[in-house]
């Protein structure tokens, strides 16, 4: 969803493109959540991500001087590329929230990292699901169950539509879904 732009290093996406974004999100709410794919060797669901081409593996390293790279597309066809570029972004991400009066939650493989840290987690940690749609709506309860009325979930993928239309059915709670990657197409079940 959000591309690199201009951004030259791993650092500078982290700080200039994926950051600003999540604050942006995070100042209209009282808690955001964060959730990403898990990218498991042999699964059903890497077998056909693997299908869809093949890119070049390329290992960011512990640092965030690492070069993004030109191909970004190629690079994210890479399951371990992703792996470790959201590791590397959910960490970042955690680390840049200083609003201790709202809550950010963010998937790390089968982790979650909240801050300000809480306890009591058995809801999302650890998690087995491999895709950020079941997990959506593990979130979105646990998000209920701390008195949060209004969910808004924005994906790219209409099966979390099926997913939500269960999940409001069970949860007390009004869910939004915003399809892609703008406002404007905003719907409400």
């Amino acid at each position: 969803m959000l591309n690199p732009g201009t951004a030259k290093t791993f650092g500078e996406y982290a700080k200039d493109v994926c950051i600003p974004f999540v604050l942006s999100q995070y100042k209209s709410t009282t808690r955001l959540d964060l959730a990403w794919d898990r990218y498991l060797p042999g699964s059903l669901k890497n077998t056909t991500r693997e299908r869809r081409g093949k890119g070049v593996p390329r290992r960011m390293g512990p640092g965030t001087s690492i070069a993004v790279p030109g191909q970004w597309q190629n690079f994210l066809r890479v399951n371990e590329n992703k792996t470790e570029i959201l590791s590397f972004l959910s960490t970042e991400i955690i680390k840049s929230v200083v609003n201790q009066s709202k809550e950010l939650v963010v998937t790390l493989e089968s982790e979650v990292l909240i801050a300000p840290p809480r306890m009591h987690l058995e809801s999302l940690d650890p998690c087995s699901q491999e895709e950020a749609d079941g997990r959506m709506v593990l979130h979105a309860a646990d998000a209920a169950q701390r008195g949060n009325d209004r969910i808004l979930i924005r994906t790219v993928d209409t099966y979390v539509v099926v997913l939500e239309v269960t999940a409001t059915q069970r949860l007390s709670v009004k869910i939004w879904l915003a399809f892609g990657t703008c406002d404007s197409s905003l719907h409400m079940i």
